[in-house]
């Protein structure tokens, strides 16, 4: 590899002798010159301050942004180089895993005794204490009443409830037994989770975005600024005597430097223009290079339109403007609102990395196209930058905000880790790939970029980049780098396997996942299902289910879901725990692996021991997936001074005379013991599945100790996290003396007869519509398709079981469980989130699936 060396003209040093009358005559013939060359100068500058601004264009002023004059530099300064060499001896981590959350994650410990709580089916009604009384209150019909008591539970309509607490109120204010669902539990956490992601944006994400930005923006104003310093001073050709053989040199050397100017410029304003956006998006006030002004006002018009397909004026790419209209409302503050806008410009707006191109054979003697090298060189130039800042960011010492200063690479990590965990891991490029690439094409490890602007320099930085870097994640072969990329979610990777063309056509029969192929015949697979994804995670019951619906009758669908089976069978504690989503499916595959034994069936609860089970936790399982792609944020900070307690009876006191108090002696222990045993019969029951409340215990338990080590851990987030681990393992205790046939305590059966107010106090004091169950997402659907596949929760529907009480006894508990529904629309009757809530809140659902017939009525 040659490396191009700027060639400047060389100047002799004469010395010169001559009497005093010589430098008289010859000052008389060269001030005029000189006075010549002055006033041309000025002529000069002043017509290239006219034309820098017409390349300015003029001040654009809106409402909501302010562009204001930035002045390049101070008249009569020296003048700055034109560019600095950057450092590449900052060191870029995406992967670290001492910086992942599942660093601090500890498996869950579950000890079960023998189990002891079973009983047979099919159930005789005269056994269930309170069938007539549920039979009174609900609205099971013949039917519905078979089904109980053959399979021990049943799930029927609730009515207009879409959130827990009220569910959990109204059941109480008809002093039915409750029985506690792993679905509230799970969609409990998911409310503590998202809070905690808002406390993290609140005090420290939203603070590091902005001032990263600056540093940004201030980073390439300055080199914009020393550009237009230096064309300045490269006004016009140096003079040159036409006698000297240098002429041509000289010529050549000041064509090649106003050409790298030129590029530079174009570098540096796109640079500016990029991040001019990004701040004007988190500071509707902030001000802005009048150089960039127009471009970033344009760029901010199409993002608050978002008319689709349309060309970016700050990148010249295509960009799909639809990825910036916001999902329903939102109420966040208006400086989430603003960080939310720029980190989605920043997730949605890539630097293009195209594949390696071979040199170009040359055709003439006009320079490369540097359209095509700009935004790689671009990318690198931001990624040896944000090695090179440093700056304030915002964490928290002792739950309290602070300000520490923190290199670019921590800060990026940091932010990074936070990202990776609670929203999925980028698959794009990341500093660390440039860095590797630029310290091979640069040794020294400084990089000037100009120096990449050269064609065979380009060349191999561009081969070391896509060496050392993932496989493309677009189908034009063509890699990106985002500052802060867009998350990849686990299920993607997953349905495109299960899908067109990964799966082959096959013979004329249809169902769910098929759509026909009118230009060649052919029945495709073009819709997965929520089914699949279980399927993958290794649930038996999901792949009946599937083939039962003819969704499996594909040539090669079998050794497809096989793979993904195996390749997730394989991953470590550690793979489950990378981030979020990946915990959230392990943690259902818990939840739908939860199973009597064969040899015990006998011993556990009867309706566990139902072949309608296993959908039952299926059912909700999908359910909470839904709920995952969108968990709604806690809008209000919990009070958590405000107690729930109840009243202790206060009567007046008496004063007996002592054969009376011995007589009612006898009588208040026989009838403090009979309400006792009435007030276990009727406290309720929880959901036996306390290897999922312990690990949900254990994922709260890590999200503390991440926050806290990452310095994002407030106090409120403490105190709510930790309250959360207390409820969830006090559920795991109840659940196991449950299974174990164990006797409540009188402070579990306290807790139960509580729990709606439990309840409420957990999920803290919340904006309502923030607890709404109702709940919409979209699947990937394989061309040549073009309905839209909608994975939706609506309102709560009701769970009746039957349990046995210590006592033997059989009664039955209520409680609310979650909704799920599938189903495809044309394109243009695609429901958005808040126009699925309307027809939810208007009664209009849909039917759910099939297979939930066997326990809904």
């Amino acid at each position: 590899m040659t490396k191009r060396h700027v060639r400047r003209p060389q100047h002799k040093r004469v010395l010169i002798s001559a009497p005093p009358m010589v430098y008289a005559c010859l000052l008389l013939v060269l001030c005029p010159l000189l006075s010549t060359a002055a006033n041309a100068a000025e002529d000069t500058k002043e017509t290239l301050s006219k034309q820098e601004k017409a390349r300015k264009g003029h001040v654009f002023t809106d409402e909501d942004l302010v562009f204001d004059t930035v002045y390049m530099h101070e008249p009569g300064a020296a003048p700055k180089p034109a560019h600095h060499p950057i450092s590449l001896t900052a060191t870029f981590s995406r992967d670290n895993p001492s910086r992942r959350f599942s660093a601090f994650y500890e498996p869950a410990q579950v000890s079960l005794e023998t189990p002891a709580s079973g009983y047979p089916l099919p159930i005789d009604e005269d056994e269930i204490v309170n069938l007539n009384l549920i039979l009174d209150q609900t609205s099971i019909n013949y039917y519905g009443r078979k089904t109980l008591l053959e399979q021990g539970f049943l799930s029927v309509n609730s009515g207009d409830h879409d959130d827990f607490v009220e569910a959990y109120e109204s059941i109480a204010k008809r002093r039915l037994p409750l029985f506690i669902t792993s679905d509230s539990v799970l969609h409990l956490y998911q409310l503590h989770f998202s809070a905690s992601m808002d406390n993290i944006e609140k005090f420290t994400l939203a603070t590091d975005l902005e001032n990263l930005t600056r540093a940004f923006v201030k980073e390439f104003n300055q080199n914009l600024s020393d550009i237009f310093s230096a064309q300045l001073n490269l006004a016009a050709p140096p003079p040159t005597d036409p006698d000297s053989s240098d002429e041509e040199a000289v010529q050549q050397n000041y064509e090649r430097q106003k050409a790298d100017l030129a590029f530079q410029e174009e570098l540096y304003g796109t640079g500016l223009a990029y991040f001019s956006v990004a701040l004007a998006l988190t500071d509707p006030k902030a001000k802005i290079h009048p150089h960039v002004a127009d471009r970033v006002r344009q760029e901010i018009a199409l993002i608050h339109s978002h008319p689709g397909k349309q060309f970016s004026p700050v990148l010249g790419s295509e960009i799909d403007y639809r990825l910036f209209k916001p999902e329903g409302d939102s109420k966040a503050n208006p400086r989430i609102q603003a960080y939310h806008s720029a980190l989605a410009w920043y997730r949605n707006m890539p630097l293009s990395i195209a594949p390696p191109l071979t040199p170009p054979e040359p055709t003439s003697d006009s320079e490369p196209n540097q359209t095509s090298r700009l935004q790689p060189i671009l990318a690198a130039t931001i990624v040896g930058l944000l090695g090179e800042m440093e700056f304030q960011s915002s964490v928290m010492l002792q739950g309290e905000p602070s300000q520490e200063k923190m290199k670019g690479p921590e800060i990026w990590e940091r932010m990074l880790s936070i990202y990776g965990f609670f929203e999925g891991a980028s698959l794009e490029l990341a500093p660390n790939h440039f860095i590797t690439a630029l310290r091979s094409v640069f040794p020294k490890r400084t990089f000037d970029p100009l120096l990449l602007n050269d064609e065979e320099t380009f060349q191999t930085f561009m081969q070391e980049l896509h060496s050392s870097s993932p496989a493309p994640t677009h189908d034009s072969g063509a890699k990106a780098f985002y500052l802060f990329g867009a998350s990849s979610l686990p299920e993607e990777e997953i349905f495109r396997a299960l899908t067109h063309p990964a799966v082959k056509p096959r013979p004329r029969i249809r169902s769910f996942t098929t759509f026909y192929a009118e230009d060649n015949n052919s029945y495709l697979r073009a819709f997965p299902r929520g089914l699949d994804l279980v399927s993958a995670l290794g649930i038996p019951r999901a792949a009946e289910i599937l083939e039962l619906e003819n969704d499996t009758r594909y040539p090669n669908y079998p050794r497809q879901i096989a793979t993904q089976q195996d390749r997730i069978a394989s991953f470590s504690t550690q793979d489950w725990h990378r981030d979020r989503y990946w915990s959230w499916l392990y943690m259902l595959k818990i939840l739908m692996r939860t199973q009597p034994p064969t040899s015990q069936r006998d011993l556990w609860p009867g309706f566990m021991t139902s072949s309608a089970w296993p959908d039952r936790q299926i059912h909700t399982a999908l359910a909470s997936w839904v709920a995952m792609h969108q968990a709604p944020a806690l809008l209000t900070q919990s009070d958590y001074s405000e107690e729930f307690e109840a009243d202790a009876p206060t009567t007046k006191a008496q004063s007996p005379d002592t054969q009376d108090l011995v007589r009612r002696s006898a009588y208040q222990v026989e009838k403090r013991q009979a309400e006792r045993e009435r007030e276990e019969l009727t406290a309720g029951y929880v959901d036996p599945a306390p290897h999922v409340y312990a690990e949900l215990a254990a994922l709260t338990r890590m999200i503390q100790k991440g926050m806290m080590t990452f310095g994002t851990l407030d106090k409120n987030s403490e105190r709510r996290l930790s309250d959360l681990e207390s409820l969830l393992i006090r559920l795991q205790e109840i659940a196991q003396d449950e299974i174990t046939g164990q006797k409540s305590s009188d402070d579990d059966v306290a807790f139960l007869h509580s729990f709606a107010e439990n309840f409420s106090f957990a999920v803290g004091a919340t904006d309502p519509s923030s607890r709404t169950t109702i709940a919409l997402t979209h699947l990937p659907t394989a061309p040549p398709s073009t309905e839209v596949l909608h994975e939706a929760s609506g309102l709560l529907r009701m769970i009746l079981v039957v349990y046995k009480h210590p006592g033997g006894q059989l009664a039955i508990g209520v409680g609310p469980i979650s909704s799920y529904y599938e189903f495809k629309r044309a394109p243009e009757n695609k429901l958005s989130g808040a126009k699925w809530r309307k027809m939810v809140e208007r009664g209009k659902q849909f039917d759910p699936p099939e297979w939930t017939e066997s326990f809904l009525q």
